[in-house]
């Protein structure tokens, strides 16, 4: 190789240093894929620096095997993004590189010019399916990719069906998609306008914006006609939502004003080629409005020039296993970096985020009425002490629904529990049914006949008779599958619908389940968190929530703020085209002080009494966190590795255990904990640095650990 130049590379593996290589490729640049050799395999990695000058002798430096790219796939602006998020998580930086970028683009595979599908003059056949005459209907009357036909359930099986019969072809974008100059515009009221102006005026500049709007204030009126200004500006809008539940309702509503050409999604449920498909459109400038999950912060963006976070308080935003980031967190990192607005919007706001914005750090504005001038929902407080509930229902709770039903109205019914019963129990001698492999009950299933454990996925078979007595065994408890037969028992006639994780497991199953939901055909809905927010049920004037009461004494110190976050979110469902309109919450604790005080003064008071209880604790948002977790088959060895880096950090740290994880056991491994905590951010972050530096190989190495900075999850 003749005067090679030398490439500093981040490859896509759990090491926390980038290594050199030498390449004789000019086109070599950082953000390019390259082939390398690690060892005794071969590895992908991104190039992070050109003509680097080697940091050992160039003699030993080997040749890279091949540059995929000639062009980046990353931008300095994803680089940089990349890099920080690598350094604050203290996560190694080729991983970073890799959790950021597609599947698809993980490997060897090159990114398609994105295309969408044309309508050829081909005469129709005598005979097709319902799916493809919907799917020509759809393309004949507009621009339609495969991302956009798949929210419509499109699969890609109906599309390459048409293509072989030649009614369809691809075609490459050779313009991109017009702006809409006008776009329908729902009236603000006084407060929906002082936010609006607010967040237009800071267009172009970075500023972060708290939209605090109780539910149906009208925010997300406020964000397309935000979108709008900024599309007229020639530039794309980021929408991140916590959950995949809340993308088609949302994009719905954004491909109704702006058309769905200018719009994409990008989740976890698009398959690798879906996935690549809106990468590509956001990152050439075809889409302009990208509504995407936790990852889409990770999007290539030709324009990038507002984002917005709805519903950002949710815990869901945060991610849980390999690289914990925080997408609102980087949301807010990557607007300073590309000098744009930030939009924050939520009912129920975190506490970092609203303790962020009374400090005036954030622009805070207040929505606090509906935009449709409707009163709030009225609360009705059932006292379970005094009931015997049929199946978790109560007698005033059954009787509403009665009427509910009589007047054609939708009822919702939350439950944060799925399956039929959440123990298996001997009455006799106590004995319940648990997982093998972890520290936990397992979850009674009765329309499989099945035990399952939630937490490891496996699978029993149910004993019908208890091991140590051979007294029957009897399920105890409620979950969503008890309640929804006890309410088909109730009311024959109703149609019932179930969400939550068996009932959505196979591709959209949410959207065909939500469906008659929204159009109010359905007229019971009973669910899990994933009905607890961001949906807009025109006819459910009822609301019942069951089975919350554990969160009132949960050793979480973020529970009640949870708690507060979910029973407005719910209670927020109801009434949102009605006057007339209850909530009712089943409580063993009706006289709780924290849960009264929500009820009577609402989320915004209840929130500021919690974050003075928080400052005095010395616990975030006052002070930051760090969580040291361990894993091995052996529950000795676990806390003595933890034992070890607790006396390899600094004093400048607090640290408090190791101790067994809450849940002790999981998928058959000891799991420990060692937390850390410090009023400074900047301290906290060098103590760990300093332990990842000092601890040797051959300890850390000898067991499965990980680092999560700013910890949601403590279980």
């Amino acid at each position: 190789m003749l005067n090679p130049m030398y490439i500093s590379v981040a490859v896509f593996a759990p090491l926390r240093q980038t290594l050199d290589y030498a390449c004789d490729n000019t086109n070599a640049e950082p953000g390019c894929r390259v082939l390398v050799n690690l060892g005794r395999r071969k590895c992908i990695g991104l190039i992070i620096e050109a003509n680097t000058q080697p940091s050992f002798d160039p003699k030993k430096i080997k040749p890279i095997i091949a540059l995929i790219d000639e062009r980046p796939i990353l931008s300095s602006a994803l680089l940089e993004l990349c890099r920080f998020a690598s350094d604050y998580y203290q996560h190694p930086l080729g991983e970073t590189f890799a959790a950021a970028l597609p599947n698809a683009l993980r490997g060897e595979q090159h990114p398609d010019q994105p295309y969408y599908w044309q309508r050829t003059a081909q005469a129709l056949p005598k005979k097709l399916s319902v799916k493809q005459q919907e799917s020509l209907s759809l393309i004949e009357n507009t621009i339609c990719d495969s991302s956009t036909l798949l929210a419509k359930g499109i699969g890609s099986r109906t599309l390459k069906a048409l293509e072989i019969s030649g009614l369809i072809e691809r075609r490459i974008y050779e313009d991109l998609p017009k702006i809409p100059a006008q776009i329908q515009r729902l009236s603000f009221n006084q407060e929906q306008l002082a936010a609006f102006e607010a967040a237009k005026s800071s267009l172009d500049k970075f500023a972060i914006h708290l939209v605090e709007g109780v539910t149906g204030s009208g925010k997300t009126e406020i964000y397309i006609q935000l979108c709008h200004e900024v599309l007229l500006k020639n530039q794309q809008v980021l929408i991140i939502v916590p959950e995949i539940s809340l993308t088609p309702q949302l994009l719905e509503r954004f491909e109704a004003r702006f058309g769905a050409n200018l719009c994409t999604s990008f989740h976890s449920q698009l398959n690798d080629q879906e996935r690549l498909t809106a990468w590509e459109k956001a990152k050439h400038g075809i889409a302009r409005i990208i509504i995407g999950t936790r990852s889409a912060i990770f999007c290539e963006l030709k324009s990038l020039g507002l984002i917005i976070i709805d519903e950002e308080h949710d815990a869901s935003l945060k991610q849980q296993d390999h690289l914990k980031y925080s997408a609102r967190d980087l949301a807010c990192v990557r607007a300073k970096q590309e000098s744009l607005p930030l939009l924050l919007g939520s009912a129920t706001p975190s506490f970092e985020t609203l303790h962020n914005a009374l400090q005036g750090r954030y622009a805070h504005h207040r929505l606090t009425r509906r935009a449709t001038a409707v009163t709030m929902p009225r609360w009705q407080l059932i006292d379970m002490r005094r009931e015997r509930p049929e199946s978790g229902l109560s007698k005033p709770l059954i009787d509403a629904i009665k009427t509910a039903l009589s007047k054609e109205e939708q009822v919702l019914i939350f439950l944060n529990r799925r399956g039929f019963s959440p123990v298996l129990l001997c009455l006799s001698c106590g004995y319940s049914a648990t997982c093998q492999h972890c520290s936990t009950r397992l979850i009674y299933h009765q329309r499989e006949n099945k035990l399952r454990c939630h937490h490891c996925d496996a699978i029993y078979r149910p004993e019908t008779q208890c091991p140590s007595c051979h007294a029957a065994l009897t399920p105890t408890g409620f979950g969503t599958e008890r309640v929804e037969s006890a309410l088909s028992d109730l009311f024959p006639d109703t149609e019932i619908v179930r969400i939550d994780r068996d009932t959505t497991r196979n591709k959209h199953a949410l959207e065909q389940k939500l469906l008659p939901a929204y159009a109010g055909r359905s007229q019971i809905l009973l669910g899990t968190q994933m009905l607890a927010k961001g949906h807009h049920f025109p006819k459910v004037n009822l609301v019942a929530l069951l089975n919350i009461d554990s969160s009132l004494y949960s050793m979480d110190f973020r529970a009640l703020e949870r708690l507060g976050q979910l029973i407005t979110q719910v209670a927020g469902r109801a009434g949102r085209e009605s006057d007339e309109s209850q909530v009712y919450l089943q409580t063993l604790n009706p006289d709780n002080d924290y849960l009264r005080f929500l009820l009577k003064e609402g989320y915004h008071s209840f929130a500021k009494r919690l974050l003075k209880e928080r400052k005095l604790a010395q616990l975030p948002p006052y002070q930051s966190l760090c969580l040291i977790k361990a894993q091995h088959k052996s529950q000795a060895q676990c806390l003595d590795f933890l034992g070890e880096c607790k006396q390899r950090l600094s004093n400048t740290v607090e640290s408090f255990g190791p101790t067994p994880a809450p849940i002790e056991k999981k998928a058959g491994l000891f799991r420990g904990q060692l937390l850390l905590q410090s009023p400074s951010r900047q301290a906290l972050h060098h103590a760990i640095k300093q332990l990842i530096n000092t601890l040797p190989q051959k300890i850390s190495a000898s067991i499965k650990w990980t680092i999560d900075v700013d910890p949601q999850d403590f279980s």
